[in-house]
């Protein structure tokens, strides 16, 4: 439809490679639309259309061969798991976003094959059973586990968790490693968007060798800037992140 059109020839200009990018005929493209309010934080409207229908059967079997790193949203549970397994199969990385459905979609099998997987505040609480408010957090014993204590929680524990704490900037745990950064101060005006410019930012500093510090201080420099402007397409370059990063 036309919204699909749209979506992928805007990717296109920007460089994105959307060979693989599937088209259907039994549903509408997936549109949102983002409310704002006073404090820049966002509330979405919109329907899934027909975002599900991807399936990992259609990507090529070399394509994941080809590429650096495979980072996962809030695919069907089913299409997550297998397209991180492909990834595993030919030694690509993989990063998982769940979102807010982690408790109750079925993503255990999907977590325990991927290198990293990010979460929020809120999903953490529902996931690890932690509080959310970052005062309630600090009187916590950070090894707790319990959240809704089946395999969702089971499965977190064999990967690498990066918590998103927003303004108050987030950690990384592997294993018994914590790694905090305190993120940076900024006036928010827009978060949509700031979670994946976090996770881009965190993904590459990682493939290019940074250390866990290093590559939370990028990407909660990417979340920030993200947030000081409206919309979700900033323009983020590395002299801007090493403005911050290096301040």
């Amino acid at each position: 439809d036309e919204y699909g059109h749209a979506a992928v020839a805007e990717l296109a200009s920007k460089g994105v490679d959307c060979r693989h990018v599937v088209s259907v005929d039994h549903g509408p493209t997936t549109v949102k639309y983002i409310v704002v309010d006073a404090a820049g934080e966002v509330f979405v409207l919109g329907s899934p259309g027909v975002n599900e229908a991807f399936d990992a059967s259609d990507l090529p079997e070399t394509a994941l061969a080809d590429v650096d790193h495979l980072h996962l949203t809030s695919q069907a549970p089913g299409t997550a798991a297998a397209l991180a397994r492909l990834a595993n199969e030919v030694g690509t990385t993989v990063s998982f976003d769940p979102g807010r459905r982690i408790g109750d979609r079925g993503y255990s099998e999907a977590l325990r094959l991927v290198d990293y997987v990010f979460l929020n505040d809120r999903e953490a609480a529902t996931a690890l059973g932690e509080a959310a408010s970052p005062g309630d957090r600090a009187n916590q014993d950070p090894s707790r586990n319990g959240g809704n204590g089946g395999a969702v929680g089971d499965a977190l524990d064999e990967t690498t968790l990066v918590l998103k704490h927003g303004p108050n900037g987030a950690e990384v745990r592997d294993g018994d490693e914590r790694h905090v950064h305190p993120g940076y101060p900024v006036d928010a005006v827009d978060t949509t968007g700031a979670g994946d410019a976090f996770a881009a930012g965190f993904i590459a500093a990682r493939l290019d060798g940074k250390s866990f510090e290093r590559s939370l201080a990028v990407a909660n420099a990417c979340g920030a800037l993200t947030a000081a402007e409206p919309g979700a397409r900033t323009q983020l370059s590395w002299r801007r992140l090493d403005e911050l990063v290096e301040h």
